[in-house]
Protein backbone atom coordinates (compact mmCIF):
# COMPACT_ATOMS: atom_id res chain seq x y z
CA UNK A 1 0.00 0.00 0.00
CA UNK A 2 2.78 2.26 0.77
CA UNK A 3 4.33 2.02 -2.27
CA UNK A 4 1.37 2.27 -5.06
CA UNK A 5 0.54 5.28 -2.69
CA UNK A 6 3.71 6.96 -2.77
CA UNK A 7 3.39 5.61 -6.95
CA UNK A 8 0.26 7.64 -7.42
CA UNK A 9 0.41 10.65 -4.71
CA UNK A 10 -3.06 9.99 -3.32
CA UNK A 11 -3.49 8.89 0.59
CA UNK A 12 -3.93 5.20 0.61
CA UNK A 13 -2.65 4.72 3.77
CA UNK A 14 -6.64 3.70 4.62
CA UNK A 15 -9.10 1.83 3.07
CA UNK A 16 -11.69 4.63 2.72
CA UNK A 17 -8.76 6.59 1.85
CA UNK A 18 -7.93 4.61 -0.82
CA UNK A 19 -11.58 4.53 -1.70
CA UNK A 20 -11.76 7.94 -2.30
CA UNK A 21 -8.56 8.12 -4.09
CA UNK A 22 -9.92 5.39 -6.96
CA UNK A 23 -13.79 7.20 -6.39
CA UNK A 24 -12.03 11.04 -7.45
CA UNK A 25 -9.61 9.59 -9.92
CA UNK A 26 -12.60 7.77 -11.99
CA UNK A 27 -14.83 11.16 -11.11
CA UNK A 28 -11.60 13.19 -12.60
CA UNK A 29 -11.10 10.64 -15.90
CA UNK A 30 -15.01 10.78 -16.68
CA UNK A 31 -15.44 14.48 -16.57
CA UNK A 32 -12.09 14.25 -18.58
CA UNK A 33 -13.54 11.93 -20.82
CA UNK A 34 -17.36 13.44 -21.46
CA UNK A 35 -15.81 16.89 -22.10
CA UNK A 36 -13.07 15.54 -24.30
CA UNK A 37 -16.16 13.83 -26.18
CA UNK A 38 -18.03 17.21 -26.39
CA UNK A 39 -14.87 19.09 -27.27
CA UNK A 40 -14.40 16.37 -30.35
CA UNK A 41 -18.06 16.56 -31.41
CA UNK A 42 -17.75 20.71 -31.55
CA UNK A 43 -14.46 20.30 -33.49
CA UNK A 44 -16.17 17.68 -35.97
CA UNK A 45 -19.01 19.87 -36.34
CA UNK A 46 -16.99 22.94 -37.13
CA UNK A 47 -15.14 21.17 -39.92
CA UNK A 48 -18.70 20.16 -41.52
CA UNK A 49 -19.53 23.62 -41.46
CA UNK A 50 -16.60 25.31 -42.49
CA UNK A 51 -16.65 22.49 -45.45
CA UNK A 52 -20.18 23.67 -46.17
CA UNK A 53 -19.65 27.40 -46.50
CA UNK A 54 -16.35 26.89 -48.66
CA UNK A 55 -19.00 24.84 -50.70
CA UNK A 56 -21.10 27.45 -50.95
CA UNK A 57 -18.18 29.73 -51.63
CA UNK A 58 -17.49 27.49 -54.59
CA UNK A 59 -21.10 27.91 -56.08
CA UNK A 60 -21.56 31.60 -54.91
CA UNK A 61 -18.33 32.46 -57.06
CA UNK A 62 -18.89 30.09 -60.28
CA UNK A 63 -22.70 31.84 -60.01
CA UNK A 64 -20.68 35.64 -59.89
CA UNK A 65 -18.63 34.49 -63.12
CA UNK A 66 -21.65 33.53 -64.63
CA UNK A 67 -23.16 36.67 -64.15
CA UNK A 68 -19.97 38.50 -65.02
CA UNK A 69 -20.17 36.73 -68.38
CA UNK A 70 -23.96 37.22 -69.24
CA UNK A 71 -23.08 40.89 -68.48
CA UNK A 72 -20.46 41.13 -70.34
CA UNK A 73 -22.64 39.28 -73.27
CA UNK A 74 -25.55 41.66 -73.08
CA UNK A 75 -23.39 44.82 -73.32
CA UNK A 76 -21.83 43.55 -76.39
CA UNK A 77 -25.16 42.88 -77.68
CA UNK A 78 -26.36 46.35 -76.72
CA UNK A 79 -22.91 48.34 -78.49
CA UNK A 80 -24.16 46.07 -81.74
CA UNK A 81 -27.86 47.06 -81.53
CA UNK A 82 -26.54 50.48 -81.22
CA UNK A 83 -24.26 49.97 -84.24
CA UNK A 84 -27.36 48.84 -85.98
CA UNK A 85 -29.71 51.87 -84.98
CA UNK A 86 -27.11 54.42 -86.02
CA UNK A 87 -27.10 52.83 -89.39
CA UNK A 88 -30.32 51.88 -90.20
CA UNK A 89 -30.64 56.14 -89.32
CA UNK A 90 -27.81 56.89 -91.57
CA UNK A 91 -29.09 54.75 -94.58
CA UNK A 92 -32.21 56.81 -94.22
CA UNK A 93 -30.66 60.26 -94.03
CA UNK A 94 -28.54 59.20 -97.10
CA UNK A 95 -31.64 58.18 -99.09
CA UNK A 96 -33.47 61.28 -98.48
CA UNK A 97 -30.33 63.52 -99.19
CA UNK A 98 -29.89 61.72 -102.53
CA UNK A 99 -33.86 62.39 -103.65
CA UNK A 100 -33.55 66.04 -102.90
CA UNK A 101 -30.26 66.15 -105.13
CA UNK A 102 -32.35 64.55 -107.77
CA UNK A 103 -34.77 67.07 -107.31
CA UNK A 104 -32.59 69.78 -107.55
CA UNK A 105 -30.89 68.68 -110.25
CA UNK A 106 -33.66 68.39 -112.65
CA UNK A 107 -35.46 71.75 -112.31
CA UNK A 108 -35.19 73.57 -115.50
CA UNK A 109 -33.26 76.52 -115.80
CA UNK A 110 -36.50 78.54 -117.26
CA UNK A 111 -36.67 82.19 -116.25
CA UNK A 112 -39.52 83.28 -118.62
CA UNK A 113 -42.57 81.16 -118.52
CA UNK A 114 -42.86 81.39 -122.57
CA UNK A 115 -40.03 79.64 -122.86
CA UNK A 116 -41.97 76.26 -121.96
CA UNK A 117 -42.58 74.12 -124.25
CA UNK A 118 -44.99 70.96 -124.60
CA UNK A 119 -41.60 69.17 -124.47
CA UNK A 120 -40.75 70.91 -121.19
CA UNK A 121 -44.46 69.73 -119.46
CA UNK A 122 -43.97 66.01 -120.97
CA UNK A 123 -40.12 66.17 -119.52
CA UNK A 124 -41.61 67.15 -116.07
CA UNK A 125 -45.02 64.71 -116.01
CA UNK A 126 -42.95 61.81 -116.95
CA UNK A 127 -39.78 63.13 -114.68
CA UNK A 128 -42.80 63.48 -111.77
CA UNK A 129 -44.33 60.10 -112.39
CA UNK A 130 -41.03 58.60 -111.81
CA UNK A 131 -40.34 60.57 -109.03
CA UNK A 132 -43.99 59.60 -107.78
CA UNK A 133 -42.38 55.90 -107.74
CA UNK A 134 -39.17 56.54 -106.63
CA UNK A 135 -41.49 58.22 -103.72
CA UNK A 136 -43.51 55.25 -102.97
CA UNK A 137 -40.13 53.04 -103.25
CA UNK A 138 -38.60 55.45 -100.73
CA UNK A 139 -41.81 55.61 -98.63
CA UNK A 140 -41.52 51.53 -98.34
CA UNK A 141 -38.22 51.97 -97.71
CA UNK A 142 -38.59 54.90 -94.82
CA UNK A 143 -41.05 52.10 -93.24
CA UNK A 144 -39.14 49.44 -93.38
CA UNK A 145 -35.78 51.32 -91.75
CA UNK A 146 -38.81 52.95 -89.40
CA UNK A 147 -40.02 49.15 -88.24
CA UNK A 148 -36.16 48.13 -88.31
CA UNK A 149 -35.18 51.21 -85.66
CA UNK A 150 -38.38 50.77 -83.87
CA UNK A 151 -37.76 46.91 -83.16
CA UNK A 152 -33.60 47.88 -82.96
CA UNK A 153 -34.92 50.42 -80.23
CA UNK A 154 -37.27 47.64 -78.51
CA UNK A 155 -34.31 45.26 -78.33
CA UNK A 156 -31.55 47.94 -77.30
CA UNK A 157 -33.86 48.50 -74.41
CA UNK A 158 -34.20 44.82 -73.30
CA UNK A 159 -30.48 44.15 -73.43
CA UNK A 160 -30.20 47.66 -71.48
CA UNK A 161 -32.38 46.35 -68.69
CA UNK A 162 -31.06 42.69 -68.65
CA UNK A 163 -28.16 43.92 -68.30
CA UNK A 164 -29.62 46.22 -65.32
CA UNK A 165 -31.28 42.94 -64.18
CA UNK A 166 -27.84 41.22 -64.31
CA UNK A 167 -25.38 43.71 -62.62
CA UNK A 168 -27.83 43.60 -60.29
CA UNK A 169 -27.89 40.25 -59.27
CA UNK A 170 -23.75 40.51 -59.77
CA UNK A 171 -23.73 42.96 -56.61
CA UNK A 172 -26.42 40.34 -54.97
CA UNK A 173 -23.74 37.61 -55.49
CA UNK A 174 -21.18 39.68 -53.94
CA UNK A 175 -22.59 40.60 -51.44
CA UNK A 176 -23.31 37.11 -50.68
CA UNK A 177 -19.88 36.24 -51.17
CA UNK A 178 -18.81 38.48 -48.48
CA UNK A 179 -20.71 37.42 -46.43
CA UNK A 180 -20.11 33.57 -46.84
CA UNK A 181 -16.13 34.77 -46.48
CA UNK A 182 -17.17 36.20 -43.24
CA UNK A 183 -18.84 32.83 -42.04
CA UNK A 184 -15.48 30.74 -43.02
CA UNK A 185 -13.22 33.52 -41.05
CA UNK A 186 -15.89 32.78 -37.77
CA UNK A 187 -15.94 29.34 -38.59
CA UNK A 188 -12.08 28.85 -38.68
CA UNK A 189 -11.78 31.19 -35.44
CA UNK A 190 -14.47 28.52 -33.35
CA UNK A 191 -12.59 25.85 -34.57
CA UNK A 192 -9.71 26.88 -33.42
CA UNK A 193 -11.20 27.87 -29.92
CA UNK A 194 -12.47 24.20 -29.98
CA UNK A 195 -8.86 22.57 -30.85
CA UNK A 196 -7.88 25.35 -27.89
CA UNK A 197 -9.99 24.12 -25.67
CA UNK A 198 -8.94 20.43 -26.79
CA UNK A 199 -5.68 20.90 -25.89
CA UNK A 200 -6.27 22.62 -22.34
CA UNK A 201 -8.30 19.92 -20.99
CA UNK A 202 -5.81 17.40 -22.04
CA UNK A 203 -3.11 19.32 -20.23
CA UNK A 204 -5.44 18.79 -17.87
CA UNK A 205 -6.08 15.07 -18.29
CA UNK A 206 -2.40 14.92 -18.55
CA UNK A 207 -1.53 16.19 -15.62
CA UNK A 208 -3.71 14.04 -13.34
CA UNK A 209 -2.18 11.43 -15.29
CA UNK A 210 0.91 12.10 -14.22
CA UNK A 211 0.16 12.04 -10.79
CA UNK A 212 -1.58 8.35 -11.44
CA UNK A 213 1.96 7.77 -13.32
CA UNK A 214 -0.04 7.80 -16.64
CA UNK A 215 1.47 8.91 -19.39
CA UNK A 216 -1.68 10.73 -21.50
CA UNK A 217 -1.97 12.06 -24.92
CA UNK A 218 -4.47 12.67 -27.03
CA UNK A 219 -3.55 9.38 -29.18
CA UNK A 220 -4.01 7.04 -26.50
CA UNK A 221 -6.97 8.51 -24.69
CA UNK A 222 -9.29 5.43 -25.81
CA UNK A 223 -6.70 2.80 -24.98
CA UNK A 224 -6.16 4.24 -21.93
CA UNK A 225 -10.23 4.21 -21.47
CA UNK A 226 -10.74 0.61 -22.77
CA UNK A 227 -7.49 -0.79 -21.36
CA UNK A 228 -4.96 1.19 -18.90
CA UNK A 229 -7.28 2.48 -16.42
CA UNK A 230 -9.59 -0.29 -15.71
CA UNK A 231 -6.31 -2.07 -15.04
CA UNK A 232 -5.21 0.32 -12.42
CA UNK A 233 -8.65 0.53 -10.82
CA UNK A 234 -8.42 -3.22 -10.78
CA UNK A 235 -4.73 -3.71 -9.21
CA UNK A 236 -6.20 -0.66 -6.60
CA UNK A 237 -9.17 -2.74 -5.53
CA UNK A 238 -6.96 -5.78 -5.04
CA UNK A 239 -5.22 -3.55 -2.33
CA UNK A 240 -7.91 -2.76 -0.98
CA UNK A 241 -9.38 -6.28 -0.31
CA UNK A 242 -5.62 -7.43 0.49
CA UNK A 243 -5.99 -4.24 3.15
CA UNK A 244 -9.51 -5.46 4.23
Amino acid sequence: IAALNDEVQYNLTTADSARDAREEAQSEYTTASTERTERKNDFENAQAELERIEERLTEVRDEREARVNERDDLEARLEEAEADLEDAESDLQTRLDDRNERVAAFLPAVDDPDEVTDEHERAVTGRIEDLREQREDLTGTKREVTTTREHTSEDLEDARSERDDAEDELADAEVELADIVADIERAEGDLSEAEDEFERRLDELASLGSDLDIDITSENLGELRDTDLPTRLEQVNTELNDVG
